[in-house]
């Protein structure tokens, strides 16, 4: 058995996998979606999907509030019951998540000058909506790592330095009959993104000094943040889970990873980055990972329920 659930999260990814046997399923949680999403369709859809009343696993690809969200009232919910002396309502067996700080900004230097701005912009009324959203989502990743703590739940287990990356992580790492092949990031990946937020922030800060209004059009521009990516293979059948990646980071860790073929890749579901987004993504990755069936978000996944063949994967969408 090998279920996919898509759980309904707006404009965001919340995705459960099932597999196992229908006697003893197991499952694991890919993302929690945008605020609301746990109040308003997780929760359920952990309570009706989730028989065993466990998670084996909890993944959060990145740290953007549509991923992140729902994991921190999930999160929350756990630790109510906690408080309460009350059974929790769902038994989490790790977590897994990349903060900021691990992975791009280990010695803090970037967080402490994006704050910076965050105020040279705030005296100067000029408004910089993507920017904060950064700043909060930095936070929020560090929140998580904190609950988990809280909660006891093991963060990151059986990866060096407790960062899901590429290069230390083990060969395939198994749930069961599921096998997940680490994809993303890795080291070069991080470094460029560390090195294009120290970039961006040198030339904003040396425009802001002149003239602050500035801020406002250098906001469109803030780097993107590093996803975890994942190939989950069960029962002959493969999915990859991109996050928020973009797709040339998805393509050489594919590489890194010996899984192409003359170049190329087939899988049976491709998760496309940002909701397929072409800041992310590109024509010619198409060409050389393809999927039978492409996601590019929950707000569009109703659409594959018409496909005749997804009853040979038996993918179900909540």
């Amino acid at each position: 058995m090998f279920n996919f659930h898509a759980v309904q999260a707006q404009f965001g990814d919340s995705l459960i996998l099932e597999f196992g046997t229908a006697a003893n399923p197991s499952f694991i949680l890919i993302d929690g979606g945008p605020p609301d999403t746990f109040k308003n369709s997780l929760a359920d859809a952990l309570k009706t999907i989730v028989k065993s009343n466990k998670l084996d696993l909890v993944a959060l690809s990145h740290v953007d509030g549509d991923h992140i969200a729902g994991l921190l009232d999930l999160m929350a919910a756990l630790e109510e019951d906690v408080a309460n002396g009350d059974q929790p309502r769902i038994v989490v067996g790790g977590l897994w998540h990349n903060s900021f700080q691990r992975t791009i900004d280990p010695s803090g230097e970037i967080t402490q000058r994006l704050q910076t701005l965050m105020s040279i912009a705030g005296a100067a009324a000029v408004a910089m909506p993507l920017s904060p959203d950064s700043l909060f989502t930095i936070k929020d990743g560090n929140r998580l790592r904190t609950f988990a703590k809280k909660l006891k739940l093991p963060l990151n287990s059986g990866f060096q330095d407790e960062l899901v990356m590429l290069e230390t992580a083990p060969p395939q790492i198994k749930f069961g009959s599921l096998t997940f092949t680490v994809i993303g990031p890795n080291k070069t990946n991080l470094e460029q993104l560390r090195l294009a937020w120290i970039e961006w922030l040198a030339k904003i800060e040396q425009k802001a000094i002149s003239d602050p209004s500035t801020l406002a059009n250098a906001d469109v521009s803030v780097p993107n943040l590093s996803s975890i990516v994942l190939l989950a293979e069960c029962e002959g059948k493969t999915i990859l889970l991109t996050g928020d990646a973009r797709s040339d980071h998805t393509f050489a860790g594919l590489a890194a990873a010996g899984l192409l073929t003359n170049g190329k890749m087939h899988v049976d579901v491709l998760k496309v980055a940002h909701h397929g987004s072409d800041r992310n993504v590109t024509s010619e990755f198409f060409k050389m990972v393809r999927g039978r069936v492409k996601c590019c978000g929950n707000e569009f996944i109703a659409f594959l329920v018409l496909l005749p063949f997804l009853t040979s994967l038996n993918l179900f969408f909540w």
